[in-house]
């Protein structure tokens, strides 16, 4: 028998729920909906002693009896089968059998994040509601938090898996996984990264279009509280103009570019356009598009780079600040992983999604706030990478190789096949993001890069906290990271495979002196905590009954 489109409508909801017996099923989700908090945010606690799992969650946190989701899924959404599509973006939970079971995002993007209290489990998408649920904060006297978190660029198999907060609490970061708390209190961790089959160009693009197609569907379906519009990103490179591509041939209109790269990549010649505004590729396209400037946030009120900082990805997203106003309520496609994914370099190949910096990644607490779903596309079959490369180096693109260190052919293949002429995209190498994590080594200093408020409340932060102050005053250069950054260092251990990765982690951790740059990140958590009071508070109270 179907259920009518009203009845099945009802299963879903974003207001509160109160437990309901099942005697098949150990626990009983009671959720709560905490209008303060950021909108797409959530935190499940489970007791030990209790059948309850209690979910605190934001305005758009889809919930049914059994489960929740905060993003969309590939499939169809009245299925309701999130815990088994092919590709999630966003994160769910669902309590079935005799065990708590918890999904990420198919992309190495955005972890959930779980700790253990006496007694209790907690999980979330948001490091900033876990610590402020687990009443505790981020230790003092340790500085590389953010060095941790971003490990995950060097690969699912080689990041940091916890960090550690006050009082010796660990936190661990789930990615690509499915994470199942059982009966007892065991917590089972599995690998969630699909490895889908394809042999030419044309497999690959179809399985990109289906992937696209579907979640997009997903997240427009008519029985959803709330639908999202897709918004495409585009420049004048490679990676965003193919999605923008793809985008279109799924029915989205709607595109947004920046107007300008940044001026201080010490890669560039002073001779290159700053230029990187893709109207004219979006207006090709059939897409209208919005020109934002990446620099805007520099002008705004408040301290804008404090939530891209506070998620521990370097902050270099920050540019988005400016596009705020377009984003709720849309599922923005980018192009992130696409430098990897699509290149021709053999030493890219990466089956568990390895990358070369965590750009993207540092949207998270921004986008939970403003309520827009990310789709990061060239994620899509990234499980595979080995194909895509094959692909890319195959006979078969041969007319869309050009033979530059610059040369991505599928994306180009994607755009010309799509009517864009080859010399208005991916003719020289730029980027429009503000990497604060590589802020005075191999970027600007981090003062070319805050605003004059955040910079000066960054100074009053480490004024006002003696261990950062002191750390400041050591100014560490990390002997051992001028060693391992050497060049005669880096060739010998790029011949073996492990000691290459391990001299990558090292290297990256102690390369660069505890500066300002390095003490962004505690500050941003602390400017950023106060999001979730809302939430600390109501944890409280259904702790004392």
């Amino acid at each position: 028998m179907q259920l009518g489109s009203a009845v099945k409508q009802s299963l879903w909801s974003s207001a509160e729920r109160l437990p309901e017996n099942n005697p098949e099923n150990p626990y009983r989700l009671r959720s709560i909906c905490l209008p303060d908090i950021p909108t797409a945010a959530w935190l499940c606690v489970i007791d030990r002693a209790s059948p309850n799992a209690l979910l605190l969650h934001g305005r758009s946190v889809l919930v049914r009896s059994d489960g929740f989701v905060e993003g969309g899924w590939a499939g169809r959404f009245d299925d309701g089968d999130f815990m088994s599509s092919g590709f999630l973006t966003g994160s769910a939970g669902k309590l079935s059998g005799d065990a708590a079971q918890f999904r990420t995002a198919t992309h190495s993007l955005e972890p959930l994040y779980s700790t253990r209290k006496p007694g209790s489990f907690l999980i979330s998408n948001s490091l900033l509601f876990l610590i402020s649920a687990s009443d505790l904060n981020l230790r003092g006297d340790y500085f590389y938090y953010d060095r941790d978190i971003m490990s995950i660029m060097f690969g699912l198999n080689s990041y940091t898996r916890w960090i550690e907060l006050q009082a010796g609490v660990r936190v661990c970061l789930h990615y690509c996984a499915d994470i199942k708390l059982n009966r007892d209190f065991s917590v089972g961790v599995t690998r969630n990264l699909p490895r889908p089959s394809f042999g030419s160009f044309d497999e690959y693009k179809g399985y990109l279009l289906k992937v696209i197609g579907s979640v997009l569907a997903n997240l427009a379906h008519e029985m959803r509280p709330v639908r999202y519009e897709p918004l495409s990103t585009v420049s004048t490179g490679y990676d965003s103009p193919a999605v923008a591509a793809l985008a279109s041939l799924e029915g989205c209109r709607g595109a947004m570019t920046f107007l300008f790269a940044r001026d201080f990549l010490t890669s560039r010649s002073t001779a290159v356009s700053r230029n990187d505004s893709g109207v004219e590729i979006a207006r090709i396209l059939g897409m209208q598009a919005l020109e934002f400037d990446p620099e805007a946030y520099r002008c705004m009120d408040g301290f804008p780079e404090a939530e891209f900082l506070a998620s521990g990805y370097g902050g270099e997203d920050v540019i988005f600040a400016g596009a705020e106003p377009v984003l709720g309520r849309r599922v923005l496609l980018t192009g992130y992983h696409g430098d990897r994914v699509w290149s021709l370099t053999a030493d890219h190949i990466s089956d568990d999604l390895g990358r070369g910096d965590p750009s993207g990644a540092s949207l998270l607490e921004f986008r939970l706030r403003t309520g827009f779903v990310h789709l990061p596309v060239a994620f899509i079959g990234a499980g595979n990478h080995r194909a895509i490369w094959t692909i890319s180096n195959s006979a078969e693109m041969q007319s869309w190789r050009i033979g530059t260190s610059y040369d991505r052919p599928i994306p180009r293949r994607i755009m010309e096949e799509m009517g864009v002429p080859r010399v208005i995209f991916g003719q020289t190498k730029k980027a429009a993001s503000h990497p604060f994590q590589s802020a005075g080594a191999t970027n600007a200093d981090i003062r070319r890069l805050m605003s004059r408020r955040s910079l000066a409340d960054v100074e009053e932060f480490v004024r006002a906290h003696p261990d950062a102050r002191s750390a400041l005053d050591r100014s560490l250069p990390a002997p051992v990271g001028r060693v391992l950054g050497s060049r005669k260092i880096r060739q010998a251990t790029g011949l073996w495979q492990p000691a290459r990765r391990i001299h990558a982690k090292l290297a990256w951790r102690y390369l660069k002196p505890i500066d300002y740059a390095a003490l962004t990140f505690p500050w941003a958590v602390q400017r950023s905590l106060p999001r979730y009071a809302q939430a600390r508070a109501r944890l409280d109270r259904a702790a004392n009954g």
